[in-house]
């Protein structure tokens, strides 16, 4: 931030390979006037995954709250003081919400992020125990919804607050709630982009990898279903499917069923770096989602790497990052005879294979990668701060999410 009095602040939920990045990044450019703070300790699930902490000894610019109540004070300073403060999810995560409508009270320049409220999880009607409201009690969390809906406009109203939207869909939510005005703005995941381009793969097969939890909404079912189909096409292809979950008994079933029992491979999860190297081998990077896949980071680090992106349309990743046919593909979800064709494409052209993933490499270097994100966040603030218009940006990060959202300055 040019004035250099003006302090930033980033607050995460949990510490992870997927926030650290920008972190460093906004670290690197404001030194001791950045501060990121992180609410709680990597869970269970994630650790259970063979992610590890990235955040451990990071330096005095970390706050990891959940470890003292002196940390806790520090984070709680840290996000009410700064000039501009980026927070994670303003709905939720206690105290952000708290800190948010504090510094929007004091007239703070205040970014929330987040993936859609919107997710088929989140979609029905809550009671206080946050179970299915049904019944009588489904009139009484109607009455609370409207009365929050009240409450949101009127501290979302505020010019000193904008919505950083993690998928296309958070921002058309946001919109549809009346939420933000026109200070919606395109964010996502940020992971380590390479500086150098990606190295050429092993020849005579495409490779496939998915890498990920084994739910049903993550829809490897499509990758089973649309590899066979590719097969019985013609298509030379090997399928490397990385992950754990409810799903892997039925999923291997099914391959086993579809005759691809030489042709698709599973491993339990691994730390990141082992992730990436698969990746750095294979051509293409699959991810099937719905729509309760918010962002989809797994898409950042297959692309960065040189794979091709071959992703539903649902997930929130594919609604920002893949432009289709230039540096990767969108399928509708559960159309696997589409699936099918692309693999056939991609597998009878190795080397275009290759040229969509150097695309998809550049588009992330260019765009998406955490040096450009810290970047624009600091340009995005410094302007507002100073009191004019925020800059404009065509495709990115800090872009207009809606078509509607007026961007002031050409």
């Amino acid at each position: 931030m040019s004035d250099e009095r003006r302090r930033l602040t980033l607050v995460n939920n949990m510490p992870s390979h997927h926030q650290m990045p920008l972190a460093r990044g906004l670290h690197a450019l404001l030194g001791d006037r950045f501060r990121c703070v992180f609410i709680s300790p990597m869970d269970a699930e994630r650790t259970g995954m063979r992610w590890a902490d990235p955040s451990a000894g990071a330096g005095e610019w970390v706050i990891r709250s959940w470890e003292s109540r002196e940390a806790a004070s520090r984070a709680r300073d840290a996000a009410l003081s700064a000039d501009a403060a980026l927070l994670c999810t303003l709905w939720s995560y206690d105290p952000v919400p708290d800190w948010a409508r504090e510094r929007l009270a004091n007239g703070r320049l205040t970014l929330g992020f987040s993936e859609s409220r919107a997710k088929p999880a989140l979609r029905r009607p809550q009671f206080k125990s946050g179970t299915p409201a049904i019944g009588p009690l489904r009139w009484v969390a109607a009455l609370r919804a409207r009365k929050g809906l009240e409450e949101e406009r009127r501290t979302y109203a505020s010019p000193h607050c904008h919505f950083l939207s993690i998928g296309a869909r958070a921002a058309a939510f946001e919109a549809r709630r009346g939420n933000f005005g026109d200070r919606l703005w395109k964010y996502g995941y940020f992971t380590e982009v390479p500086q150098s381009a990606p190295v050429p793969r092993p020849s005579g097969v495409l490779r496939i990898v998915y890498a990920g939890r084994l739910l049903p909404w993550k829809r490897v079912v499509d990758l089973i279903e649309g590899s066979a189909l590719a097969v019985g096409r013609g298509a030379q292809l090997q399928v490397e499917v990385v992950g754990e979950g409810p799903e892997q008994d039925r999923l291997r079933t099914l391959a086993d069923a579809r005759a691809l029992t030489d042709r698709m491979s599973f491993h339990p999860f691994q730390p990141a770096d082992s992730i990436r190297e698969t990746m750095r081998a294979s051509h293409v990077l699959f991810l099937g989602s719905t729509d309760e896949e918010g962002w989809g980071a797994v898409v950042n680090e297959g692309m960065s790497e040189g794979c091709v992106p071959v992703v539903s349309s649902s997930c929130g990743a594919g609604t920002y990052l893949v432009e289709h046919g230039r540096n990767g593909f969108k399928y509708e979800m559960g159309d696997v005879d589409a699936l099918a064709n692309v693999f056939v494409e991609l597998a009878a052209d190795l080397a275009e294979a290759e040229r969509l993933g150097r695309q998809a490499w550049e588009s992330m270097r260019s765009d998406w990668s955490p040096a450009v994100a810290a970047d624009r966040i600091v340009r995005f603030c410094d302007e507002i701060l100073a009191g004019g218009p925020p800059p404009h940006f065509e495709t990115g990060p800090l872009s207009a999410a809606l078509a509607t959202t007026r961007t002031p300055r050409a």
